[in-house]
């Protein structure tokens, strides 16, 4: 999914937590976002931190678009070779190369071809003693056509951590660095920090009650997506 239109699924998710209702909302760059009603208006600014964020970005969120892509690359290579409709979730360890993609692709074909609607099987990608994959495929009616909302249960099951205040603090400050630049656009600016829980390099709580500096931010929302917003400067 591109960025824009992810930045705006977190958007509409905190107004919604928060119970503001505004229609007339205008994409941006710096900020993200115009938000407008009648009587206001006011910037946000759409941001996201990891459990293991850090100056080289997050090697968790790295890992889970590289699976996520290799997914979709091999959904859409599946049925151009003409595979019937199947739904498939399971674990990758590692990214298979090639020559180990293009035997996957083989026998997820196979798989189709030999099970009948609903039936279900299990395939493992292995080279020498290594595990690559482990899919768990259902055959669908051939009626659904190219289902291709495949699953990596890796991308979406992990532990649970507490988010460190000192990660927010820093956050906020590395953002405000483009105070100036926001403020040519609109007065006030809303920072939105997301922690999207749905993915594994998201899965953190909030459990500080202290407030942040907010460094020049109308107001910092913390939004645990989708579940729940913290107001935090």
């Amino acid at each position: 999914m591109a960025t824009k239109a992810l930045e705006r699924i977190y958007l509409d998710s905190f107004l919604k937590s928060i119970g503001w209702n505004y229609s007339n909302i205008e994409e941006g760059e710096s900020p993200d976002f115009i938000v407008k009603s009648e009587s206001q208006s006011f910037g946000v600014e759409v941001t996201q931190i990891f459990k293991d964020s850090s100056q080289r970005g997050s090697k968790l969120k790295e890992d889970e678009s590289q699976r996520g892509k290799f997914l979709i690359k091999l959904a859409k290579e599946y049925y151009r070779r003409g595979g019937h409709p199947i739904a498939l979730k399971g674990m990758i360890f590692d990214l298979p190369n090639q020559s180990m993609t293009q035997e996957l692709l083989q026998k997820l074909i196979n798989e189709s071809h030999c099970h009948q609607p609903w039936e279900r099987s299990q395939l493992c990608i292995e080279s020498d003693n290594k595990k690559y994959a482990e899919f768990y495929i259902t055959r669908l009616p051939d009626l659904i056509g190219h289902y291709d909302r495949w699953i990596c249960m890796n991308n979406t099951i992990g532990w649970v951590q507490n988010l460190d205040k000192v990660l927010l603090e820093k956050t906020i400050q590395e953002k405000s660095a483009k105070i100036d630049k926001y403020h040519e656009a609109v007065d006030n600016v809303i920072l939105l920090i997301v922690v999207d829980r749905i993915k594994q390099s998201g899965m953190m709580e909030w459990c500080a009650q202290e407030i942040c500096c907010g460094c020049g931010f109308m107001s910092v929302y913390l939004h645990i997506f989708p579940f729940e917003t913290y107001k935090v400067a």
